[in-house]
């Protein structure tokens, strides 16, 4: 068990059972490390822009909710509260996605843009006014769903302790 702590620490996540193949009695496999590498930052930027988007909405909240205690905004945000615990995180995502994405058509349903643009590489038959996705704007529009269906739960949450402190 330590030896497979030593490994994850410095990045080496085992291998991969398909596509292995076998020769001569001996298994190759191939590491899951580069694989798993841009999933990472991927998760990272949606856990983080998350967390802050839940923290930036909920002391503001909670604040409100904790000063006015009785009043119509205690009453609507503790309701708004309690429909955030109790939605599951793939509902909110779908609302959401079938709301803004969809119905809207006010930010997009899939994809993720990275934060820096990046030439296509050349020989792909493009067309010459074919713009690749990337850049702040783009990378931000990607990750806004992403971030409020993280966020929904946890402001919930974090409103309730702040009014509690309040």
């Amino acid at each position: 068990y330590s030896d497979w702590w030593w490994h994850l620490l410095h990045g080496n996540f085992g291998h991969q059972w398909s596509g292995a193949t076998l020769n001569d009695n001996v298994v190759t496999t191939f590491p899951i490390g580069p694989t798993l590498y841009p999933a990472v930052r991927e998760t990272l930027c949606i856990l983080i822009g998350g967390a802050i988007l839940a923290i930036l909405i909920s002391i503001p909240l909670g604040a409100i909710a904790g000063r006015r205690i009785g009043s119509v905004a205690d009453k609507l945000i503790s309701l708004g509260a309690l429909i955030g615990v109790c939605t599951h995180p793939i509902v909110t995502g779908k609302l959401l996605t079938q709301w803004f994405g969809i119905g809207l058509h006010w930010l997009p349903i899939g994809g993720y843009c990275t934060f820096v643009k990046h030439a296509p590489p050349a020989g792909l038959g493009l067309p010459p006014d074919y713009q690749p996705c990337g850049g702040p704007v783009d990378w931000a529009q990607s990750l806004i769903l992403p971030w409020f269906t993280f966020a929904f739960l946890f402001l919930a949450l974090y409103t309730r302790m702040i009014r509690a402190r309040v």
